[in-house]
């Protein structure tokens, strides 16, 4: 029982399943399966189409293509709270590298839950497989220009920025941005993805709010508002971001984003 009641909570944990009411959450575990997998077992095999989303709760696992060794997924890590790849068509072979606990749930019932409780749209949530080292972009200045907020510069102005952003390398599990601090950078995910949480009242657990790749922006509410940050950013991969301190903020970007958002300025 104590086992059962353990596998529940992870699962309550992992995205976007933390996101559904309690009651939907106790639905979609009712419709969930659990399974032990041992050492060198599939969890299922590249091409499946099962149309369910799996989910790592204990142990470690590998992702094989073609019979080469793609990544190791170790439970606990932040990334593990991600399906281990789409409902289907699989893109890996997933394999117990060590004693594993698997949940499986039909991405249908999953959907279901979702609409019944209005959960708020989250696009483009990232699974495991979708960070993959192989399918990670490296840095693409084609990505950062992309980005909705070089559409409101004029080109003085972002030649200017690229002169004083101040790149940093960053690594899986580091928290770039703390909930409830105060804003004192703006910043550019160059490489890599990352996860922006935001934790409700005395809860234990943040609450999945989005993902960012490169080319995303993230940091300004705080910087626009003066208020602290109202969520937290941690990376699910190692990676790359631009930073901008809030001097330079209000000095090239603040007047003409808050102009070509509509935004007031504070």
């Amino acid at each position: 029982m104590a086992e059962r009641d353990d596998n529940a909570a992870a699962f309550r944990d992992v995205v976007p399943v933390n996101r559904l009411s309690p009651e939907a959450q106790r639905r979609l575990w009712q419709a969930t399966t659990v399974r032990t997998i041992g050492v060198g077992q599939p969890i299922y095999l590249f091409g499946a189409n099962d149309g369910l989303l799996h989910y790592l709760l204990k142990g470690d696992l590998d992702f094989i293509e073609q019979g080469r060794f793609v990544q190791r997924l170790r439970g606990g890590a932040r990334i593990a709270r991600r399906p281990l790849d789409h409902a289907s068509p699989k893109r890996y072979t997933a394999r117990g590298y060590s004693v594993c606990t698997i949940a499986s749930v039909a991405h249908t019932e999953l959907e279901r839950e979702a609409e019944s409780t209005r959960l708020p749209g989250a696009p483009g949530e990232l699974t495991v497989s979708d960070l993959a080292p192989h399918t990670e972009p490296v840095d693409s200045m084609t990505d950062i220009m992309r980005s909705a907020l070089f559409q409101v510069l004029p080109a003085d102005a972002i030649q200017r920025l690229f002169g004083t952003l101040d790149p940093l390398e960053v690594h899986a599990e580091d928290t770039i941005l703390q909930q409830g601090e105060p804003g004192e950078y703006f910043y550019i995910l160059a490489r890599g993805h990352a996860e922006v949480t935001r934790r409700r009242g005395q809860g234990p657990t943040d609450i999945h709010v989005s993902d960012l790749r490169p080319g995303n922006t993230f940091g300004e509410a705080a910087l626009l508002s003066g208020y602290p940050r109202d969520a937290s950013v941690t990376m699910l991969t190692d990676g790359r971001v631009l930073r901008l301190a809030k001097a330079h903020f209000d000095e090239l970007i603040r007047g003409r984003y808050c102009l070509g958002l509509g935004l007031r300025k504070r």
